[in-house]
């Protein structure tokens, strides 16, 4: 999937300005999204072109970030947010590339050095995505290496409370947990992979679509609650089968600020 693309879901300008895309500072993935389809419309129009070129035995990548480009959480963007991007990107009609650290929450860092050309522009440097991964709490490079700060790659994020792999596998609230059960409900249900048909629902918030016939996908990237209507053949019972804050009951979906779920349609 192209740049533009993933720009109008997760590009909140948080990382500066990228050269040759559009600078959505209201993505759709924006606890301050806008109403109305905006940035969805511009991501849904790119994805059906793509879909169309593509045809029906090429599947499509979309990626959560990548060493150019910045991550999840970015600017404003906090972990608490990340469970809409997943539950998106884990079951829509993809096959999802997971940047490393994202799966953990780490941070697109702001105000490093120069290192092989990663200052693209003035305004965007892309080395605030590729900073060494956070293991666990040991020192002096929380699991990455035993060398001294001065010799790694790049610094790592010095805040007291950066995510680290050690401290999720602990916590089975964490994003690494609900990354690894939204992964294995990918692969117990195969209408979530890339084969079954997707039909979108809704276009505001919150975003709403059925993936084959029988399973419902429900995510809120906004602070603020939400509901829709859906359609009559979507609107019999749901069984929730992974999520946090959705609600769906006689076809009216309500969804708390940052929710997210997946239904089976019994």
């Amino acid at each position: 999937m192209n740049l533009p693309a993933h720009s109008a879901l997760f590009n909140n300008g948080g990382a500066g300005t990228l050269p040759r895309l559009p600078d959505h500072q209201h993505c759709y993935f924006d606890a301050d999204g806008p109403d109305g389809p905006g940035t969805l419309g511009t991501f849904l129009g790119i994805w059906d072109e793509h879909r169309a070129q593509a045809g029906a035995d090429r599947p499509i990548i979309l990626c959560s970030s990548d060493h150019d480009f910045s991550r999840l959480v970015s600017g404003t963007r906090t972990a608490e947010q990340l469970g809409t991007a997943f539950t998106f990107l884990l079951t829509w009609g993809s096959i999802p590339s997971i940047y490393y650290g994202d799966e953990i929450g780490m941070r697109y860092l702001t105000g490093l050095p120069d290192h092989e050309g990663s200052i693209w522009t003035p305004s965007y440097n892309r080395a605030g995505c590729r900073t060494p991964m956070q293991w666990d709490e040991a020192l002096p490079n929380a699991g990455f290496s035993t060398a001294e700060k001065s010799r790694l790659y790049l610094p790592q994020d010095p805040a007291e409370d950066r995510p680290t792999v050690a401290a999720q596998r602990d916590d089975p609230d964490s994003t690494l947990h609900l990354v690894r059960r939204l992964i294995a409900l990918r692969r117990s249900v195969p209408e979530l992979g890339t084969a079954a048909a997707t039909r979108v629902l809704t276009t505001d918030y919150p975003l709403a679509y059925l993936r084959g016939d029988r399973h419902l996908v429900v995510v809120n990237p906004r602070h603020d609650a939400a509901t829709a209507q859906l359609p009559a053949e979507a609107s019999g019972p749901a069984r929730l089968l992974e999520g946090k804050g959705v609600q769906v009951t006689g076809g009216l979906v309500e969804a708390d600020g940052f929710g997210y779920g997946v239904f089976a349609l019994d």
